[in-house]
């Protein structure tokens, strides 16, 4: 099967021929989750899984399952009783709670959501007022969201901690749409070069200086924003399918050298001594 043929077949049941982060080009898909003991390709997302022998906390190993073997798994309800690894503890923790602040994770089309100033609005609600004074502290991400693959959003917002986006995000490779904003994000790894069906990407409200080369490269970007960003150089977009960038309120001094594509460009509140690009 080649990597031609994946659209129709994600559309259907699920990501197939699954390269490895490290490039290697090994392809998972043929192996078999370690939980259920069937194969990955009959079903989808997965999750990289902290798993250990049953009945002991040693030997802790990590392999690609299913999430919802995964899920299942949480609640003792293992689906293979042959299988000889369970979730490690902590790990299972961390799962549970992921599930729990992101439901829509178990959507048909898989969506990972976690944003501090939902979460906190929605809290707000329940108490049918202002939330106490001192607020308490805010939650930290679940080590569990980064073991996610085979996922279609991603949205990571309001994390005052995350300064450095981790190189685990090149496994969210089906993404569609990747949004980070309103955190501290100082830096992207390079690794976002391998998102190669990123179509929507929100780096709002961040401390970033400079982007990746890889970002430019995608050839599927169709929205970029980087509103209120440091930035003072922007990548050359090679991607034909670019319609919407936005970068007010940063630090430009020209303007983007590929912007012919596009229907809109926003890039007020910049240094700008020209709107025409330097050859």
């Amino acid at each position: 099967m080649g990597l031609s043929e994946l659209p129709e077949l994600k559309s259907r049941q699920g990501p197939y021929e699954q390269l490895d982060v490290s490039g290697g080009g090994r392809s998972e898909a043929r192996d078999c989750c370690p939980l259920c003991t069937h194969s990955l390709d009959r079903n989808w997302p997965f999750l990289r899984a902290k798993l250990c022998e049953r009945g002991t906390a040693t030997s802790v190993v990590t392999r690609l399952c299913h999430l919802h073997c995964a899920e299942q798994a949480c609640k003792n309800i293992l689906p293979d009783d042959t299988a000889q690894l369970c979730l490690e503890d902590s790990f299972a923790q961390s799962l549970r709670e992921l599930l729990q602040r992101s439901p829509q994770l178990k959507n048909r089309n898989t969506a990972l959501r976690l944003s501090l100033e939902e979460e906190r609005l929605a809290q707000a609600g329940k108490q049918g007022g202002l939330p106490p004074w001192p607020l308490p502290p805010l939650r930290p991400m679940p080590q569990a969201a980064l073991a996610l693959e085979g996922i279609v959003e991603v949205r990571l917002s309001s994390f005052p901690d995350l300064v450095q986006a981790p190189a685990e995000i090149g496994r969210f490779r089906w993404v569609r749409t990747l949004c980070l904003m309103s955190n501290a994000l100082e830096g992207l790894p390079t690794e976002l070069g391998l998102l190669q069906d990123l179509q929507h990407l929100y780096l709002n409200g961040n401390f970033l200086r400079q982007l990746p080369k890889e970002l430019g490269e995608l050839p599927k970007l169709r929205e970029v924003c980087l509103d209120a960003n440091n930035l003072e150089v922007l990548p050359a977009f090679s991607s034909q399918d670019l319609v919407l960038l936005t970068a007010p309120g940063n630090r430009l001094q020209e303007a983007p050298s590929t912007v012919s594509s596009l229907d809109r460009l926003e890039l007020h509140g910049n240094c700008l001594a020209s709107l025409v690009p330097r050859s």
